[in-house]
């Protein structure tokens, strides 16, 4: 486990209410795309 020290660990230690959110990051590599550009849609690779 790591730093527990801080206050606000403490705090949610001691409140049997408290919950934790957190976002996961994703990485992806894109191969092509697509844009919109002079009323047409513009396709290239990556």
């Amino acid at each position: 486990m790591g730093d527990t020290s801080s206050l606000r660990v403490k705090q949610f230690l001691n409140n049997p209410n408290a919950s934790i959110y957190f976002y996961r990051v994703l990485r992806f590599i894109a191969q092509s795309g697509r844009y919109y550009r002079d009323l047409k849609t513009e396709s290239f690779e990556v």
